[in-house]
C-alpha cells in the first residue's frame, strides 16, 4: 500500500467516525436541515471526488488527479444540489401518483421506494450520466488543448452506443436496486446514505469516461 492509500482511507474513516458519534451525527442532521442544498453540495463535492480519485488509483496503480479535477469537484457539488432536490421531488411525486390511483401500491413504503427509484433513474439518472459525460469531455479537451473546439465536435468523439449500453446496465443492475433500498430508509438518513454512494458514482462515471474501459466491462 502507498501513502496515498492511507490518506484516502483515513479521510473516509474520519467521516464515518464523525457520523457514527451521536454528537457528530446530530450536528450533521441539524446542518442538513438548515442548509440542505449547501450540505448536498459539500457531500458530493468531497465524496464523489474521492470516488473519482479512487477510480484513477485503481486504473493507473498510483494516485493522480484527473484533468480539471477542481472544476469537476465543483460539478460534483452541483450534482449534489440536484440530488438533494430530486430525492424529495421523486419520492413525493411517486407517493402522490399512488394515492391518486395512477400507480399501484396505495402509498405503501416498499412500493413507493421501488417506483421512486425506477422513475428517478430512468429519467433524471439517464440525463445525469449523459450530461456528466459531456462536461467531462469538455473539461478534458479544454485542458489538453490550447484552443476550445466546438462542443458538437467533442460530443461526436464519444462512442455513444457503447456508453449508453454502459449506462443502461449500471441503472438496471445497480442503481435501481440500490436507490430502492435507500428510499426504504427514514428520510433523515437518505441523503447521508446517498452521499456515501456518491463514492461508487464517482468510480462508475470515471470508468464510463474511458471508452476502452467500458468495452472491457461490457465484455467481462
Amino acid at each position: 500500500m502507498k501513502k496515498g492509500d492511507f490518506i484516502w482511507a483515513g479521510v473516509l474513516l474520519l467521516i464515518i467516525v464523525f457520523l457514527a458519534i451521536d454528537s457528530g451525527r446530530q450536528m450533521y442532521i441539524e446542518f442538513t436541515g438548515r442548509h440542505p442544498y449547501f450540505s448536498g453540495f459539500l457531500k458530493y463535492m468531497v465524496l464523489a471526488s474521492m470516488g473519482e480519485l479512487l477510480s484513477i488509483r485503481l486504473k493507473r496503480k498510483y494516485w493522480s488527479k484527473s484533468t480539471g479535477f477542481y472544476i469537476k469537484a465543483v460539478i460534483w457539488g452541483c450534482i449534489g444540489i440536484l440530488i438533494t432536490f430530486v430525492f424529495k421531488f421523486y419520492s413525493e411525486g411517486a407517493k402522490a401518483l399512488q394515492l391518486a390511483g395512477l400507480l399501484a401500491g396505495n402509498g405503501k413504503i416498499v412500493s413507493t421506494a421501488i417506483f421512486t427509484s425506477v422513475i428517478m433513474n430512468l429519467t433524471f439518472g439517464i440525463a445525469l450520466f449523459i450530461s456528466h459525460r459531456i462536461t467531462d469531455e469538455i473539461i478534458d479537451y479544454r485542458f489538453d488543448n490550447s484552443r476550445f473546439n466546438k462542443v458538437s465536435i467533442m460530443i461526436e468523439k464519444v462512442d455513444w452506443p457503447v456508453y449508453l449500453l454502459f449506462i443502461f446496465k449500471m441503472i438496471v443492475f445497480f442503481w435501481i436496486p440500490v436507490h430502492a433500498a435507500v428510499f426504504l430508509l427514514p428520510e433523515v438518513y437518505r441523503v447521508m446514505t446517498a452521499a456515501f454512494l456518491s463514492i461508487a458514482l464517482g468510480i462508475l462515471l470515471s470508468l464510463g469516461s474511458c471508452n476502452q474501459r467500458i468495452g472491457d466491462i461490457l465484455h467481462d
